[in-house]
């Protein structure tokens, strides 16, 4: 979580977070509030036209956009934000452009992230869900295959990522979701494993 110069949904009430509450007339500043964003990190590697947050001393942390291949140490890949204004613009013909905006966080988890950090045990690591597709290619010269896999984030249609709090099994765990999965495949044919690992956890979604 960082503060931000721009207006934002979520403020620091002088250490308590509020979220979607009208701002005072007079302006948050005198009263000691502070806008906030809240991101997502990852230490995935850092392409051109990624964000990224660079903790560049002494100024602190500081969100940038990665244009070269030259990146500083201490940076983190953003890969979702509560901050709409981190995009990427890339023109595909005359005069038309696509923009594209950084993954947002839905607003489920902000209330949950919220409710943890007024009490005083913020959440610090989640889970995020991905999806995989493989991609298979002929050689023109050989004539062999040569397969892919592509592994992305899944979202939402409102762009929003789906989230998962961060948790560990132990090895009894594992195996008893082993010997679960083997006893219910034939009828559970057609399930995603990842579906099934949080059917049988009672894994919820944020």
């Amino acid at each position: 979580m960082l503060s931000t110069e721009k207006a934002s949904d979520l403020f620091d009430k002088k250490g308590t977070l509020e979220y979607n509450v009208n701002p005072p007339l007079h302006g948050i500043k005198d009263l000691g509030w502070k806008y906030q964003h809240l991101y997502l990190t990852s230490t995935d590697e850092i392409k051109q036209g990624d964000y990224y947050i660079h903790n560049q001393k002494p100024i602190g942390p500081r969100v940038l956009q990665c244009v070269s291949l030259d990146m500083p140490m201490d940076s983190v890949k953003i890969i979702a934000t509560t901050d709409k204004s981190l995009s990427t613009t890339t023109m595909l013909g005359n005069s038309v452009f696509n923009i594209i905006t950084v993954p947002q966080i839905p607003e489920s988890f902000i209330q949950a992230y919220i409710k943890a950090y007024n009490a005083g045990t913020p959440i610090t690591e989640v889970d995020l869900e991905y999806t995989s597709e493989i991609i298979t290619e002929q050689s023109t010269e050989r004539g062999d295959f040569h397969a892919e896999e592509i592994v992305s984030l899944k979202l939402r249609p409102d762009n929003t990522v789906i989230i998962h709090p961060s948790r560990t099994y132990s090895q009894a765990q594992v195996e008893e979701f082993g010997i679960w999965l083997g006893n219910n495949l034939k009828q559970n044919k057609g399930k995603k494993i990842h579906d099934l690992f949080n059917e049988f956890f009672n894994f919820g979604n944020l």
